[in-house]
């Protein structure tokens, strides 16, 4: 199995767990898991989006390139790092409900690193 075989692989598995976990937070109602889950599924997608040169006209076909797992893990950790700043803002403001909120989507994203088999906190900001 060639390498690129192996990181599609990997990316599809940890992409269909996430979308999984998404499902399971639709059918339950529970908006914070779902707010997180997508936000994770779409710093996914966005890690492997094909750079494009300023000026070169878009299209809509463009192959994905497959990061390895560190980038992928590097971008939930972007997405855990961003609700965590967000939190600290409502908290230091006193809107706590928000607060609260915020770091319940980061432990839940958190949770998703565990898909690419990365302990949470292991990766650098």
């Amino acid at each position: 199995m060639l390498e690129s075989d192996i990181l599609n692989h990997s990316f599809d598995r940890i992409r269909a767990a996430i979308a999984a976990d998404l499902q399971i937070a639709l059918k339950s109602r529970d908006r914070i898991a779902v707010a997180a889950l997508r936000g994770a599924l779409g710093a996914l997608d966005n890690a492997t989006a094909a750079p494009i040169a300023p000026g070169t006209p878009s299209a809509p076909e463009v192959p994905r390139h497959l990061p390895a797992a560190s980038d992928l893990a590097a971008a939930l950790q972007h997405e855990i790092d961003t609700r965590v700043t967000a939190a600290r803002e409502y908290q230091r403001l006193g809107r706590t409900a928000l607060a609260d909120d915020f770091h319940l989507e980061a432990d839940i994203i958190r949770q998703c690193l565990r898909h690419l088999r990365v302990r949470p906190g292991a990766v650098a900001p």
